[in-house]
C-alpha cells in the first residue's frame, strides 16, 4: 500500500463514499482527542513515559497514513465533482468552500510540520521539547476543521451527488486506496 493512502478496511466497498469521509472525520476526532491527552502528560524536558511514547506514535501513524491521503481524496475527488454537480449561481459557493478547506489543510499541515519531529522525539521516549498548546492547538484546529466538513461538505454532498456520481466517486476512492501492485489488473 502506498503511505499515503488510508489503511483500507473490508467493508469500504460497499459504504456510500459520504461514510468513508465522515468516519475518517470520526477516527480524527479520536486521534485529536489523544493529541489532548498527551498534551496532558508531557513534561517538558523529562523523558516521555511509555504510554506517552506509545501516543505519540499512534498519533504519527495515524496522520502519515490517512490524514494526508484524506486531505488529497478531499481535495482532488470530493471538491471538484461538487464543483462539478453545482448549479450556475452555486459555482461560486462552492469554489469558495473548497478554497476554505484546502487553505485549512495547508494550515494543518504547517502545525502538523511543527509538532511531528516533537512527537518522533516523544515516540521514541526522550524528552519532549515542545509547548503542549502547540497540541492543543492543531487538535483544536482539526476537530473545527472535521466538524465543518461533516455539517456543511457531506450534507451538501449528498444532496448534490446523484447515485452515479456516489458510485464513481467510490470507485475512485477505492482505486486510490488500492496496493499500487493491485492497480495494474483493473
Amino acid at each position: 500500500m502506498a503511505a499515503d493512502t488510508p489503511a483500507p478496511r473490508a467493508a469500504d466497498a460497499e459504504l456510500d463514499p459520504m461514510q468513508l469521509f465522515s468516519g475518517c472525520h470520526a477516527r480524527i476526532h479520536e486521534r485529536m482527542g489523544m493529541m489532548h491527552a498527551l498534551a496532558e502528560m508531557l513534561d517538558e524536558g523529562a523523558p516521555a513515559s511509555p504510554p506517552a511514547a506509545r501516543m505519540a506514535e499512534t498519533i504519527l501513524r495515524f496522520y502519515e497514513g490517512t490524514v494526508l491521503a484524506h486531505h488529497r481524496e478531499e481535495e482532488h475527488e470530493l471538491w471538484p465533482m461538487l464543483e462539478r454537480a453545482g448549479k450556475d449561481t452555486d459555482i461560486e459557493t462552492f469554489k469558495a468552500i473548497g478554497k476554505r478547506l484546502k487553505d485549512e489543510h495547508h494550515q494543518l499541515e504547517a502545525l502538523w510540520d511543527i509538532v511531528t519531529p516533537e512527537l518522533r522525539r516523544i515516540s521514541k521516549g526522550k524528552p519532549a521539547r515542545i509547548d503542549p498548546e502547540k497540541l492543543n492547538e492543531l487538535a483544536q484546529a482539526y476537530d473545527q476543521h472535521a466538524a465543518f466538513e461533516d455539517a456543511v461538505v457531506i450534507p451538501m454532498a449528498r444532496f448534490l451527488l446523484s447515485p452515479s456520481e456516489m458510485t464513481r466517486l467510490n470507485m475512485s476512492i477505492a482505486l486510490r486506496r488500492m496496493p499500487v501492485g493491485l492497480r495494474s489488473y483493473i
